[in-house]
């Protein structure tokens, strides 16, 4: 019994090193001081994937954060205010970047200028819901960025999201505009 406890503990850390989920480090100069998210995102059990499902809590664009800690594929940070520490998770084969690249468009030192966007936006942004007539740049910061394991490309005008591991929701683009939802109920998208 004693000998299998010991090959499981070896087998735990061995796949936290090579999973990145090691101990987490100080965060670097970049990541100190008052940071804002840059997109909605959704915390469920103290997670956040960075395929963004949409279920859980919202925390919205612009909130003041504080990064306390990072590895190679995650980002642990408060909200402030609150003492709940948050792990934001990078899948890398879904969202085709390292944290490095993926920080800035989730965290950074300045808010999202909200006011370039229409009232129309601007409402459904601040519930995480995206509508037709929408820009693309107000869906992501209302949805954050798609999965780019399926939607390479934010210049395409067909855009996946995904609810939960399950379902997939559809946002059609035409002149840079949501023309059509495929997928989604009424209420909050």
């Amino acid at each position: 019994m004693k000998k299998m406890s010991i090959h499981f503990l070896i087998l735990v850390v061995v796949g936290f090193f090579i999973t990145g989920c090691g101990p987490m480090k100080e965060p670097t100069p970049s990541m100190q001081g008052v940071m804002y998210t840059q997109v909605n995102m959704w915390e469920e059990k103290e997670k956040i994937i960075a395929t963004n499902y949409q279920r859980g809590r919202l925390i919205p664009v612009n909130s003041k954060i504080k990064i306390i800690g990072y590895t190679d594929n995650a980002i642990k940070f408060v909200v402030d205010g609150e003492s709940l520490e948050i792990t934001f998770t990078n899948v890398e084969k879904f969202t085709r970047l390292t944290m490095k690249q993926l920080m800035p468009k989730i965290f950074s030192s300045s808010k999202v200028n909200l006011s370039k966007f229409s009232s129309k936006g601007r409402s459904a942004i601040e519930f995480g819901n995206i509508k037709n007539g929408m820009t693309k740049a107000e869906v992501l910061v209302s949805r954050g960025f798609p999965p780019a394991h399926v939607t390479p490309n934010t210049k395409s005008n067909l855009w996946k999201y995904w609810q939960n591991r399950w379902v997939t929701r559809n946002v059609e683009f035409k002149n840079g505009r949501v023309s059509g939802l495929v997928g989604w109920g009424t209420g909050n998208n």
